[in-house]
């Protein structure tokens, strides 16, 4: 910017992307706004306004940004002043009250503000400085802008029409013969020869129009006298002419060599016209180097035009991704050719899905636990014995998985056109081709068969009766039934069926005589002597298992008919693990009884409810003077009916056992009771 340039009082210039800049202009002059209309009268009363300040420097990041627009807020800053009354004959201050004078909007780094969940943005307007600009025209003219400073006078455009060689000079809408204008205010033919030479001087020369001067006289000239004679009037055009005045800075650039004389020189023969970005070329010294010269000149230019564009590019795509970032999408969505990437959605898709998944896995872990806080021991021991959910759910899981993948892509991708209206989004191939490669059909082990052939009339009695019979007791959820009522026909006719399939604890089961399928548990048909034709034999195991069945502390647990029944009384640490009480007693039966505080001694939040198996018999029939057992951290491990009826007495000690860790662990039971919790083992 040069000492000559004219700007407006009271204008700070700034960059158009300094929004910093223009934030905090915004706040400083709305507070020197404010301060500015203050003090008023009115009356015999005085307003004055002070202490006008901000109280708060807020920021808002981008997620402040979008939680905004998803809300329909507004961002901005509260600006605060103290508002005193003065009686003015007196000058006593009468009332004063601090008080928020408005909420100043917030610029964002997009030069943007946001309010009532819309953004708004204000538009910049770049104005051309002072000085000459010339550049070829589409048509083949080549035309110089003289672009006047305002207030010194008119700008004009000077061309050269290709076709008739002719010197035009555009001042406003008039078009009007340069040779004319320039003979009549003093310009001898002699000089326009050396600058335009003898041919174009000649073919001008021929075309004079004594009007021009009149109608330039008109246009340049602001204080018009009447009747003026020619020598006035070329005077009066030749004076408008010189008080026009351009920016030395922007000539500088844009006609570099004109402050060089000899380099004007040959410039002016020539025609040339030095690109700024080709100073450290050499001058053109014949028409031949200054073609080469315009070659190079246009090959740069194209080259700075496909580099400012590709910029343009990058700024849109920048501006767009942010669009999907405020949205809560991944911004790899959009590639780096501006197109929606379908592997970035699917992602995206697979993304949105995990963290569904584990929202509601923590939801449905927190409500099974509540759940289970206010259900008794028995009820859980039932819903594990029964597995109601297992039948059904080898048979929707994949399909409820991919229209799952399916719903969600559809979501991502109703976002993404609702985040960028204007994109081109590509078809989407098919959900099974994108997660997975085409594969032929593998061939099943066994042909596909009905589940219940079609029968003109069942024989009660008769094995396919009874297998009929089963599959209503599943779809009636009455698994319990329909598995022994299996297991008795399988025990009975062992040869008439084979398994044909597993899958974790799930067996497949095919009735050969009459193609009739089922799914039964591991446990119902392993130690039955039935063909396996799965490749997956694990009957030993299973039979090592059901040689000793095991019972609860509040029932017994039968998993197979011919198994020997042993009693067991069992109790849950707070690691998870179950210990079996009557050994621990028979190991710690001759250790010290020592006495302890009751206050000393933990429950773990157990009570005298039902739903913690306290039973009244079971109190009556307590022995107090029978020592509790209970851990080195004092948690009780056997004796609570004992330790209830003592705090009942009014008594303050118990005699207790101190049970070691070592001795503890030689007691764990099984994980194959039902009451072993694996899931809170550690």
């Amino acid at each position: 910017m040069d000492d000559e340039d004219i700007i407006p009082e009271g204008v700070t210039l700034r960059d158009f992307n300094d929004f910093d800049a223009l934030r905090d202009d915004t706040f400083n002059t709305v507070a020197e706004g404010f301060q500015k209309r203050f003090p008023q009268e009115y009356g015999k009363y005085r307003v004055e306004l002070n202490k006008v300040h901000y109280p708060e420097n807020k920021t808002y990041d981008l997620k402040k940004q979008k939680d905004a627009l998803m809300k329909n807020q507004f961002l901005g800053r509260r600006l605060r002043g103290t508002f005193s009354l003065y009686n003015r004959e007196s000058g006593d201050l009468m009332e004063e009250k601090d008080v928020t004078l408005m909420r100043v909007p917030y610029v964002t780094d997009r030069g943007t503000v946001i309010h009532n969940g819309n953004e708004y943005v204000t538009l910049n307007q770049a104005r051309l400085s002072s000085g000459v600009y010339t550049r070829k025209k589409e048509s083949g003219e080549i035309e110089a802008h003289v672009n006047a400073k305002r207030g010194t006078g008119k700008s004009y455009r000077i061309r050269l029409e290709p076709q008739s060689s002719l010197y035009k000079l555009d001042l406003d809408q008039a078009s009007l013969r340069l040779y004319s204008l320039l003979h009549d205010i003093g310009v001898s033919d002699d000089e326009l020869e050396v600058r335009w030479g003898p041919e174009i001087l000649a073919l001008n020369k021929s075309k004079y129009d004594s009007r021009v001067l009149d109608k330039a006289y008109n246009k340049l000239v602001r204080n018009k006298v009447d009747n003026a004679s020619k020598e006035e009037k070329a005077t009066a055009v030749r004076e408008a002419l010189n008080l026009t005045k351009i920016s030395k800075s922007s000539v500088e650039r844009t006609l570099p060599n004109l402050f060089n004389e000899k380099a004007a020189s040959v410039w002016r023969k020539f025609g040339f016209q030095q690109n700024p970005q080709m100073q450290n070329f050499n001058m053109a010294q014949t028409s031949d180097e200054f073609v080469k010269w315009d070659q190079k000149r246009q090959e740069l230019e194209t080259k700075a035009k496909q580099k400012e564009e590709q910029a343009e590019f990058k700024r849109d795509l920048d501006i767009r991704r942010k669009q999907l970032e405020i949205q809560g999408l991944n911004s790899d969505i959009l590639n780096e050719s501006g197109q929606v990437d379908p592997h970035a959605v699917i992602k995206q898709v697979m993304q949105n899905m995990s963290n569904k998944q584990k929202t509601e896995k923590t939801i449905k872990t927190k409500k099974v636990t509540k759940e289970l806080k206010h259900q008794s021991k028995k009820y859980i021991d039932k819903l594990k014995s029964e597995d109601k959910l297992q039948d059904r759910y080898h048979d929707i899981k994949d399909k409820a998985e991919q229209d799952h993948i399916a719903q969600e892509r559809e979501s991502v991708l109703a976002q993404i056109r609702q985040s960028l209206p204007q994109q081109q989004i590509p078809q989407q191939p098919p959900m099974q081709d994108m997660l997975m490669p085409q594969q032929p059909e593998m061939e099943m082990g066994m042909p596909e068969q009905p589940m219940m052939p079609k029968l003109a009339t069942v024989e009660p009695g008769t094995p396919l009766d009874e297998l009929i019979k089963a599959k209503a007791e599943s779809d009636n959820e009455q698994y319990h039934h329909k598995q022994m009522r299996l297991r008795k026909l399988m025990n009975q006719n062992p040869e008439d069926f084979n398994i044909n399939s597993k899958e974790g604890q799930i067996y497949g089961i095919t009735h050969k005589p009459t193609g009739f399928r089922m799914h039964l548990p591991k446990h119902v048909l392993a130690d039955l002597d039935i063909e396996d034709t799965s490749n997956a034999d694990v009957r030993s195991q299973a039979v090592d298992r059901l040689s000793n069945t095991k019972s609860a502390a509040k029932g017994k647990y039968k998993q197979s008919p011919n198994a020997k029944t042993v009693d067991m009384h069992t109790a849950t640490l707070p690691n998870g693990h179950s210990i079996d009480i009557n050994k621990l007693e028979k190991i710690v039966s001759e250790n010290e009884v020592v006495n302890k505080n009751i206050s000393d001694l933990k429950l773990n939040g157990a009570n005298r409810s039902k739903s913690t198996g306290f039973g009244p018999k079971r109190y009556e029939s307590a022995d107090t003077k029978d020592p509790i057992l209970v851990d080195v951290e004092g948690n009780v491990l056997n004796g609570r009916h004992r330790l209830f009826k003592l705090l009942d007495s009014g008594a303050d000690q118990a005699g207790v056992i101190v049970v070691t860790e070592k001795d503890i662990q030689t007691c764990y039971v099984g994980n194959d009771l039902p009451d072993y919790k694996n899931s809170k083992k550690v």
